[in-house]
């Protein structure tokens, strides 16, 4: 029997979403953070691979009525260390690959800003495989 997910799956809270869309939809680099990795991962993933095009691509995903993630753990926002309200969650693949790409953010506590920690295929599948059981609740 295979190990069960110790990945905390619920909806991403719907106000949540609308803040980080709002973030997003602003483009503002002050805004946005985004970790070295997730920026290099991005564009691999894009064949244009803009700031713009991931913002877009995020908000479609976020905008998704009953989006189903992971809470994670709290991280640390980038520029002040303090801990921010963190959500994984799945989005479909830019050039419409069957491999879901992996998304990460955190919300800074002061909702002024977030951190672009994660955005690369999910090559784990532990997040798809963690709402593919959620699902059959």
């Amino acid at each position: 029997m295979p190990a069960r997910s110790k990945l905390k799956i619920t909806l991403v809270p719907d106000a949540w979403k609308r803040v980080v869309i709002a973030l997003l939809d602003s483009g503002k680099s002050t805004e946005i953070l985004w970790t070295d990795r997730a920026m290099q991962n991005w564009q691999y993933l894009d064949d244009f691979g803009t700031k713009d095009r991931a913002y877009d691509h995020l908000i479609a995903t976020l905008e998704q009525p009953h989006l189903l993630g992971h809470d994670h753990p709290p991280q640390q926002d980038k520029l002040d260390w303090s801990y921010c309200d963190t959500w994984a969650f799945l989005s479909p693949h830019p050039q419409g690959f069957a491999t879901p790409v992996y998304a990460k953010i955190a919300l800074h506590n002061n909702q002024l800003r977030i951190n672009l920690i994660s955005l690369h295929i999910d090559l784990t599948k532990e997040l798809e495989i963690a709402i593919a059981a959620y699902l059959k609740k």
